[in-house]
């Protein structure tokens, strides 16, 4: 029979089998049930005088033979087995559970229930045979938690036969009695797997609802299985506890999130995801192809210009949980396609905005965990941030600050560490009295030369002079007030940089994290991981210099200081444009940027002038400059990084932990095997042809 006609064949039977409910079937399948376990007969196609459909042959631990399909065995409903008269199973309904495994605790003792969920484990603790009275436990599992369920057969009804078939993962059924656990075998709640171990339910029915192949890793052992493994079978990966409680958190928060912004006045609006392209500095957009011929969408990096068109069209205050793309190399912290809870509020100003932001951050730890935040958040300017720690994110659970020690620094060792520059600074971190191998100090020296960088690496002798190669270019006074500049004692260590400012304190601030992470191996240095520091930057210049080209320090929708706007009109030079100030802010957390925003141009004029200096195209946002002519309240917004709070939350080491389906670091999707080719006929469809013939 051709595969056509045969799938024609089951869709007429299965329509007749459901518009005919027989009662007589529904009695023979019990009868059948009792059989089965006693003498494994064959239930076929004669039994029920049923035509060849699909969805109506029953499995009751018995395997269907098509004639039409060439002999081969087909199995499709479940397998049932009980060791009542009356089974309380029925193969061809969905059983409907009576509470979730995690759930089941003391007070369910004497009653019945019915459970299901996936196969954690199972043990015997004999020989099973027909006649075997050793019982099986199996340890099930759904979302809510764990339980163990326990079969005790009798001579007269064994489910031994049934219970072979199952493997790790299986989908299963039972019906049963809560019970107590004998005393000796009493242990304490299992907060992982969330199960109640002072209780057991012993069962007398099962149905095999979905048996499983043999699972691609265990997930009961935490590095079973590579990452790439994991994101292959991705659906496995997930029935982690520490993954499922991560997704669980993920959706919590959603909500509370938008809770709290419904509470607050907000809308929520949905914004396109087919976009224009308008290219800024920085990451690059995803492209869309159209069938108007050379015509393209692109994915958005945010909602940015449609929520400051919101701001013109009449909504008072906007936020969304949006789904944003970019096309940039996928880091720890980076997604191609990422999500941000997104913001935007008519007639703010900067506090305006930190206030909103504030209230969600308190009100999301204590709704979620129970935690008081202390408010307001600690506020530091973007040039303190980089002169104190390297970095406008500076995680400030520890110390290790920087010392400016610019004036303490002879002008011959300047040249020699500086580079040769005329204009420079010297910094300096202590990181204390420690013993440091060759392999560790040679391993501070690689991380500096990531950044094509020179370090003086200096130890504290008792005398308090020097033991460095460098030390001979430094006098006696010299190093004395560097000593006292960073309270330097005997046995500690000083790592000293010189050059250009922004250069050397990105260097300090990268080799002060990873001396904090040094001093942590060594136990001299605790970073408390429940401990949570948060902190916003202000105060950042409104444009930074990026492989020599004038960008944005946001997005080219910030406003600028207005005491700042005559500089930005006569800015010529790097230097003038670098002193140029904008309303920005950063909310920070240990150490981590969490969100961005900034207070924007509303005026069209001063949105052009800016778009101007960048060299960015007018025309490009010609709908945006319009929307503002025609009346645009003052406005602003920011938005957080929805993928790297919650990792932060649950203390995972990539975001991808806490999303459901993550992209590999190329970009790729393992599970469902995207970006994936097309036929060269929907290429040609879309006026597009590939320049290389993939291998």
């Amino acid at each position: 029979m051709s595969l056509q006609l045969c799938l024609l064949r089951r869709n007429q039977s299965s329509s007749s089998l459901r518009g005919n409910r027989n009662p007589s079937l529904t009695q023979f399948i019990h009868q059948k049930n009792n059989n089965v376990i006693k003498n494994s007969s064959i239930l076929s196609k004669q039994h029920l005088n049923l035509p060849i459909v699909s969805n109506s042959i029953r499995r009751n631990s018995e395997l269907i033979k098509e004639k039409e399909w060439k002999g081969k065995k087909e199995s499709y409903l479940p397998i049932i087995g009980s060791s009542k008269e009356n089974p309380f199973f029925v193969s061809t309904e969905t059983p409907q559970r009576t509470v979730g495994c995690g759930l089941v605790s003391k007070e369910w003792i004497g009653k019945r229930v019915t459970l299901t969920g996936w196969v954690t484990s199972k043990r015997v603790l004999s020989t099973v045979g027909e006649n075997a009275q050793a019982p099986t436990f199996i340890v099930l599992r759904d979302m809510f938690g764990s339980i163990q369920i326990t079969h005790k057969p009798s001579s007269q009804r064994n489910l031994s036969s049934i219970l072979n078939q199952i493997q790790r993962e299986s989908i299963i059924a039972i019906h049963g009695v809560v019970v107590a656990r004998p005393p000796e075998d009493v242990r304490p709640f299992d907060p992982i797997w969330k199960q109640h171990r002072d209780v057991e339910v012993e069962f007398d029915e099962i149905s095999i609802l979905n048996p499983s192949l043999d699972p691609p890793f265990d997930i009961r052992k935490p590095n079973a299985a590579t990452e790439e493994t994991r994101l292959k079978h991705r659906y496995v990966d997930l029935r982690r506890p520490d993954m499922l409680q991560n997704i669980i958190v993920r959706s919590k928060v959603a909500q509370i999130t938008r809770n709290y912004f419904i509470e607050n006045g907000f809308t929520e609006i949905e914004t396109p995801t087919l976009f224009k392209a308008t290219p800024e500095c920085g990451a690059k957009e995803f492209l869309v192809p159209t069938r108007q011929l050379g015509k393209f969408y692109s994915l958005p990096q945010s909602p940015q210009q449609y929520k400051q068109i919101l701001m013109s069209s009449g909504i008072d205050k906007y936020f969304q949980i949006a789904r944003c793309y970019r096309d940039e190399g996928s880091r720890p912290d980076r997604q191609p396609e990422f999500t941000q809870v997104d913001l935007e509020v008519s007639y703010a100003t900067p506090q305006v905005i930190i206030n909103y932001i504030e209230g969600l951050l308190a009100t999301i730890w204590k709704q979620q965990f129970g935690k008081d935040i202390p408010r307001p958040f600690p506020q530091i300017s973007f040039d303190d941030a980089m002169n104190r720690y390297g970095s406008d994110k500076p995680d400030t659970r520890y110390g290790l600050e920087m010392k400016d020690i610019t004036s303490f620094i002879p002008s011959k060792a300047a040249q020699i560490f500086g580079g040769g520059q005329e204009k420079w600074v010297a910094k300096c971190i202590n990181i204390g009295n420690v013993n440091l191998t060759g392999s560790e100090v040679k391993g501070i020296s690689e991380e500096a030369s990531t950044l094509n960088k020179k370090i003086l690496y200096v130890k504290i002798t008792s005398e308090g002079t020097w033991k460095s190669p460098g030390s001979k270019l430094f006098d006696t006074e010299e190093q004395k007030r560097i000593n006292e500049q960073t309270n330097a004692k005997e046995g500690d260590v000083l790592i000293i940089s010189v050059g250009d400012w922004m250069e050397t304190c990105t260097l300090m601030g990268k080799l002060r994290i990873y001396c904090s992470k040094l001093l942590s191996s060594k136990g001299l240095l605790t970073v408390p991981e429940d401990q949570f520091n948060f902190l916003w930057t202000v105060d950042f210049p409104l444009f930074t210099l990026e492989d020599g080209v004038i960008c944005s320090t946001h997005n080219p929708f910030t406003s600028p200081v207005l005491d700042d706007i005559p500089l930005l009109a006569s800015a010529k030079t790097t230097e003038e444009f670098l002193k140029i100030r904008a309303l920005h802010y950063d909310i920070v957390l240990n150490g981590v940027e969490i969100g961005g925003g900034s207070i924007r141009c509303h005026n069209p004029n001063l949105q052009k002038l800016i778009l101007e200096k960048l060299n960015i195209s007018v025309s490009l946002f010609e709908h945006l400059l319009q929307a503002l002519s025609f009346g645009c309240p003052p406005h602003g917004g920011l938005a957080i990084g929805f993928d790297r709070l919650i990792s932060i939350i649950q203390k995972t080491p990539s975001i991808r932990d806490v999303i459901a389906f993550p992209k590999t670091a190329i970009g790729n999707e393992l599970m469902t095997g995207s970006p994936a080719l097309v036929s060269q006929k929907e290429l040609y469809s879309l006026g597009l042809s590939s320049i290389q013939q993939p291998k």
